[in-house]
């Protein structure tokens, strides 16, 4: 019976892994053929494989926002083509209120049979974002009153019958679009998609044998993923969560308007009730109930992920089943039929996760992230033919979303410049952009001081600077821009984001969330996108300087020392300092109000140096004089009680030039000793990186903590006293170091950590070990290896206290370096697959 059991489950995993690749490759065919940058580029599309009876068995991880629309867009095509199918059809639908999202999500529909002409056996369907379907302004995301304004709607219909396209339906379809050859090509390129998953899947359905065995298969599949879904649910503890947050105005000036929810727990079940949400709205910020329904599927599945410590999770419609949601019809999230829907598949969603996992953050306060940017900054941008090169003989529409700071969560900080929730999108290449539109981007960078501060800092938004050089419309659909990325247990909340436009006079103005203008040749647009969360507070006491507001986003003190938002010329609380006493001897304090420092000349408070600049000289209480200057990094490391270290300053400074360690990296050291290299890698990742260490000994764990925390550096760091022969508990890592003893034992947890392509070093102190790394390096997943010996010699020389043995060389080491290679596929893999954003 076990033996039945665990074949069957291996059945269930090896057929989701096949439908998975069908629905994959079809993504990777659609990208490959289609015209807009939207699809092409930023990958806005999502393909899924359907059971007979309209059960979703496979949905590649494409857009979570089309994870609970799908299904009910396939279920409206089922219900209008009334069981009439034949091999060839392929429908069409966009209305919200018939399972679409937006009217630029166009999803299609196609049925699968056997070889013999059995069936439908299988349904596969595409939705793709176009960059524009008509309505009020370019891009079909307008600030309408109604759906009618919105764009051309399309109820389910037969886009190709028995391989035979409908010319009148495309025609249409073009006719409606302001970039009429663009529609055409992307319909073109999703029938492409249905082509290629229909000719894999002929292969493997040769008749009605093979569709019953499949049919049986789909059906144990949804039932391993229920009891999955079940068993992550039911470790919830039981109870009834409550929430609400705000959209921030619809365009109109009106708002803000309340989001509510009580989600409940127990019993392996999910029970999600939006009562208490505003009526539907004026503006296009209406969800519709499959949007909604998608936000909560979403949240589910992230839930499932993180259970499985980040391991793929069956996602089907049976990972759903255990979650039921109400929600009052006529409200903003469940809106009548004809209401305006733009911006709630885009900017509502964002908020309807929000809302869930603020919810849900009492009962999994060790899980859930603070929040992220919470809004996609959509841009919409269209050009008239007129001001486009001579001949072109149609215009131009461009869309696309913008990434900002992801929250910091209880395993890290938030990511930066990212597409997070509901959107999973790329960010478009700035070569695209500036070849195929008139405009330039002027300045694309990273939003320093955004992140919200805590213990994990946010993550930082992004600033976009458009210049056009021809008149265009533009639409910009935003939030969070006074309504801030709120903070997780304590942390601070992230920059709330900011519009502005710069005309080609020189004046600059602020634009508000939502807004549709006429710009000019020369005018610039900036878009500033939110910071992520923080996660819980800082360890470290507050700036009590005056000059606090150049210090409010920034986390800890050595944030300021290290590289940080402000490099402050007066002493803070909280501060390293390094004091020179009149017998030149040295001692690296931590400044603290309230503290007195004793040393063997006298001593003097804190207070007397906190406030002051850095260099003063003043007296101890015995008179002597004492100098205090902000310390080098080589000072803090020279100071560092340490037990055994044989890596020294200079060899510090080499082994961070050859990881290429620098702001933003995540870098994993293991053998930390105490602390002397981990106190100079934290330093280098500040103030967005992230460093995690791993040492085996109580007393070395211990004493590397106090080294850390007399540097200041507490915050960047993530400590672990845990055996690396168990594995890392990172992954993606950008570089990693090992000063254990015989590191070639745990080359395969390294490789497992890094990124492709990451950093590798290690420390080896004889010509025995040596060899025994570099033959373990030739035959493992690392390449590029290079060599270094390094000597201990004299480095701190007192011309009086000099002995024979201080002028000794000490030991002979070696440092080997080496890069990961990437898997193999993972090239191919990488092009066409987007990693999923959830970080819960």
């Amino acid at each position: 019976m076990r033996r039945g059991h665990a074949a069957a489950r291996l059945d269930a995993q090896v057929l989701a892994h096949r439908l998975m690749s069908v629905a994959e490759g079809m993504g990777a065919s659609l990208r490959r053929a289609a015209f807009s940058a939207n699809i092409k580029e930023r990958l806005d599309f999502s393909c899924a494989v359907f059971d007979a009876e309209a059960r979703l068995a496979a949905q590649a991880a494409h857009i979570p926002v089309h994870l609970g629309a799908m299904p009910a867009a396939t279920a409206a095509i089922l219900s209008a083509a009334a069981g009439n199918w034949s091999p060839g059809d392929v429908w069409v639908v966009n209305d919200p209120h018939a399972g679409g999202s937006h009217l630029p999500d166009l999803t299609t529909l196609s049925p699968v049979f056997t070889a013999d002409g059995a069936g439908p056996v299988l349904f596969l369907a595409t939705r793709a974002h176009h960059a524009d379907v008509g309505g009020m302004t370019p891009g079909s995301l307008p600030l309408a009153a109604d759906l009618f304004g919105e764009g051309l709607i399309l109820p389910p219909l037969p886009l190709v019958l028995a391989g035979a396209a409908n010319t009148w339906l495309l025609d249409l379809i073009a006719a409606n679009s302001r970039s009429p050859a663009e529609r055409r090509g992307d319909l073109r390129a999703q029938l492409a998609a249905h082509a290629y998953g229909e000719a894999v899947l002929a292969e493997w359905l040769p008749d009605a044998v093979a569709a019953a065995r499949m049919a049986s298969g789909i059906t144990a599949l949804l039932a391993q993923a229920e009891a999955q879904s079940r068993s992550v649910l039911r470790a919830i503890p039981p109870g009834s969560y409550a929430a609400e947050d705000f959209l921030e105005d619809d365009g109109l000036g009106g708002g803000p308007y309340r989001l509510a929810c009580t989600v409940r727990t127990g019993g392996g079940r999910l029970r999600v009730d939006f009562s208490g949400t505003d009526p539907a709205l004026p503006t296009g910020l209406n969800a519709p109930l499959a949007v909604t329904r998608s936000a909560v599927d979403y949240v589910v599945a992230c839930l499932t992920a993180a259970a499985r410590g980040g391991e793929p999770a069956l996602i089907n419609a049976g990972s759903f089943r255990p979650v039921s949601i109400r929600v009052p019809a006529g409200c903003l999230l469940n809106p009548p039929a004809g209401s305006a829907v733009a911006a709630g598949n885009v900017e509502t969603s964002q908020r309807v996760v929000d809302l869930l996992l603020t919810a849900l953050a009492p009962a999994l306060p060790h899980l859930i992230p603070a929040a992220s940017q919470g809004t996609m900054n959509n841009l919409l941008v269209g050009f008239a033919a007129a001001s486009l090169p001579a001949g072109a003989t149609q215009g131009r529409t461009h869309y696309e979303t913008i990434a900002g700071g992801g929250g910091a969560s209880p395993g890290g900080p938030g990511a930066d410049a990212i597409q997070v929730h509901m959107t999973n999108t790329l960010n478009t290449p700035v070569e695209v952009l500036e070849q195929e539109l008139p405009l330039r981007v002027r300045r694309l960078a990273l939003r320093r001081g955004s992140g919200g501060a805590g213990h994990h800092g946010g993550g930082r938004g992004l600033i976009k600077e458009l210049e056009f050089l021809a008149p265009a419309t533009v639409t910009l659909l935003t939030e969070r821009r006074s309504l801030a990325p709120a903070g997780r247990q304590g942390g601070g909340a992230g920059l709330p984001g900011r519009n502005r436009l710069r005309g080609a006079d020189g004046l600059e103005r602020d634009l508000p969330a939502k807004v549709t203008l006429r710009v000019a040749a020369g005018d610039r647009l900036t878009v500033e996108t939110p910071g992520g969360g923080g996660w819980r507070p800082c360890h470290e006491h507050a700036p009590r300087s005056s000059r606090g507001f150049m210090l409010w986003r920034v986390c800890l003190p050595h944030m300021r020392d290290y590289g940080g938002a402000d490099m402050s010329r007066v002493a803070q609380d909280g501060d390293t300092a390094l004091v020179i006493l009149p017998d030149h001897k040295r001692l690296v304090t931590r400044l603290a109000a309230g503290t007195v420092q004793h040393t063997h000349l006298g001593s003097f408070a804190h207070d007397a140096v906190i406030g002051g600049p850095w260099g003063r000289e003043f007296a101890t209480n015995t008179g002597r004089k004492v100098l205090v200057l902000r310390p080098s990094l080589e000072e803090i490391l020279s100071n560092l009680p340490r037990d055994g270290q044989i890596i020294f300053a200079k060899d510090i400074g080499y082994i961070l030039l050859k990881l290429s360690i620098g702001p933003g990296c995540r870098v994993i050291e293991a053998g930390t000793g105490s602390g002397a290299l981990a106190v100079a890698l934290a330093h280098y990742v500040t103030p967005s990186g992230q460093l995690y260490t791993y040492e085996q000994r109580a007393d070395m764990y211990a004493r590397s903590g106090r080294n850390l925390a007399a540097a200041g550096l507490t915050a960047a760091v993530t400590r672990h006293l845990h055996d690396i022969g168990e594995g890392f508990l990172e992954t993606d890592a950008d570089a990693l170091f090992l000063d254990v003893r015989e590191p070639w034992l745990y080359l395969r947890q390294a490789a497992h950590a890094l990124a492709d392509g990451g950093f590798f070093g290690a420390l080896v102190p004889t010509i025995n070990q040596l060899a025994e790394l570099t033959g373990a390096l030739d035959a493992s997943p690392f390449a590029d290896l290079e060599i270094a010996e390094i000597m201990l010699r004299l480095y701190k020389p007192v011309p009086e206290r000099i002995r024979p043995q201080d002028r000794m060389t000490a030991h002979t080491g070696y440092l080997v370096f080496a890069r990961k290679r990437a898997e193999a596929g993972a090239a191919e893999s990488a092009q066409t697959t987007v990693p999923e954003t959830a970080e819960v």
